[in-house]
C-alpha cells in the first residue's frame, strides 16, 4: 500500500499536482544508491506528478556522499536531499560529517530536508546553528521540528535560509507559525502515506489566510526554492 501508485491515488483524491518524494527503507538499513535507485523508479513511473529528494547518508563518508549526490542530482535530476540525522546517529551540525554535504548541496542549488524532532541529533536549534554557518543553503526543518516546534519558529524566525515543513502538525502549531514566522517560510508536506496528505491540506485551506497566502504554503515556496514555475492563485 505504500508504493508509488497508492501515493498517486492519494494525490489524485485530495487535488494535489505534484509532489516531492523520498523512500523510506534507508531507515532500515538499506544503502542509499538502493534506496534512491527505488525514488527513482518512482519519479520514472510518474514524471509528470513526482519529484526525487535523494536519501544522503553522511556517516558513509564524503566521497560516497559526492558520488551519490552527482548521480542523482547530476545525472537524474533529482531537486533535493534529505537527511535524517537520528537514524544515522550524527548531529545534523556536525563539521566532518554535515558541512561538506551543504556545500554540496549549495554548489548544486538544491535545498537541504532534514527530518527534525529528536534529541540529541536532530533539533530546530542545532538546524538553526547549519542555517547561521551556511547562509547561502536552502535548509528546510522537516516535520516543524515535530514537539518542538516553537524551536523551530524561533529558529525560522531568525535565519533567512530556514524554512519549515509543516507535515505531522495541527491548526495549533500552524496557526502560530503563521503569526510568527509568516506563510512565505512555511511549506506544505504530508508525511504521506504514513499520514493523510488531506488532514494538513484541509487545516491549510479552511484557515484565515488570505488566498494568496495559502498559494504560497501550498506550492509556491517549494516551488520557489526548487526553481519551478509557480501556481497563481486565482
Amino acid at each position: 500500500e505504500f508504493e508509488v501508485d497508492y501515493v498517486v491515488e492519494l494525490m489524485d483524491e485530495w487535488g494535489i499536482d505534484l509532489s516531492i518524494i523520498m523512500d523510506s527503507l534507508a531507515y532500515i538499513g538499506l544503502d542509499q544508491r538502493a534506496s534512491n535507485d527505488y525514488t527513482r523508479e518512482a519519479v520514472a513511473a510518474y514524471p509528470d506528478r513526482l519529484l526525487g529528494f535523494a536519501n544522503i547518508k553522511p556517516p558513509q563518508g564524503i566521497a560516497a556522499c559526492r558520488d551519490e549526490m552527482a548521480r542523482t542530482i547530476g545525472d537524474w535530476g533529482f531537486r533535493g536531499i534529505k537527511l535524517h540525522p537520528q537514524v544515522d546517529r550524527y548531529p545534523v551540525n556536525d563539521r566532518a560529517l554535515v558541512h561538506p554535504v551543504i556545500e554540496l548541496a549549495i554548489s548544486y542549488d538544491v535545498p537541504v530536508w532534514v527530518h527534525t524532532g529528536h534529541q540529541p541529533n536532530a533539533t530546530p536549534t542545532l538546524m538553526g546553528a547549519l542555517a547561521r554557518d551556511f547562509p547561502q543553503a536552502k535548509l528546510i526543518i522537516g516535520h516543524m521540528g515535530s514537539g518542538m516546534f516553537y524551536d523551530a519558529m524561533c529558529m525560522a524566525k531568525r535565519y533567512p535560509n530556514l524554512y519549515i515543513d509543516i507535515s505531522l502538525q495541527g491548526g495549533h502549531a500552524f496557526g502560530a507559525a503563521c503569526e510568527e514566522v509568516g506563510p512565505h517560510k512555511l511549506i506544505y508536506g504530508s508525511d504521506s502515506p504514513y499520514a493523510n496528505p488531506g488532514s494538513m491540506k484541509r487545516i491549510i485551506e479552511e484557515s484565515s489566510l488570505s488566498e494568496r497566502d495559502k498559494a504560497l504554503v501550498l506550492g509556491e515556496n517549494i516551488a520557489r526554492l526548487l526553481h519551478l514555475v509557480p501556481v497563481t492563485a486565482s
